[in-house]
């Protein structure tokens, strides 16, 4: 593997875009390289109850910036993506500063339901928007 923090070069500009993208990949480094740190963080997303398929996710699981194209949906990148195709799939949205976004979150989530397995769509965001229901 190689080493995971290289990616964080890429985001040198300043602003919330540039911030939330080295947020995106200190976590997934941290992911990565800490098999205890990947099972605590899943954990926390599924409040402790943990589906059997994710039990065992690997590092090889993680990915940041994946680019979605589907017929069914719009084309976009996922900041963080957890997935072990046909077992799990888990996106991460990360927000640093940005607002969430209900169209994107409703883009994601018409992506994730073209996955099988156990799914889940969340946002770590700094304060959560009211308006947005699930």
């Amino acid at each position: 593997m190689s080493n995971p923090f290289s990616r964080l070069e890429r985001y040198q500009a300043s602003g919330n875009e540039a911030k939330e993208n080295r947020a995106t990949e200190c976590l997934a480094a941290c992911l990565q390289l800490s098999d205890e740190f990947r099972a605590f963080f899943i954990s926390f997303l599924y409040s402790g109850n943990v589906p059997e398929p994710l039990k065992c996710a690997s590092a090889e699981d993680v990915d940041t910036q994946h680019w979605i194209d589907n017929d069914d949906t719009e084309n976009g990148y996922l900041d963080l993506l957890i997935q072990s195709k046909g077992r799990f799939t888990i996106i991460v949205e990360d927000k640093v500063g940005a607002k969430e976004s209900t169209y994107q979150y409703e883009k994601y989530l018409a992506w994730l339901k073209t996955q099988r397995g156990e799914r889940l769509l969340c946002g770590l965001v700094q304060s959560m928007d009211p308006t947005i229901k699930e």
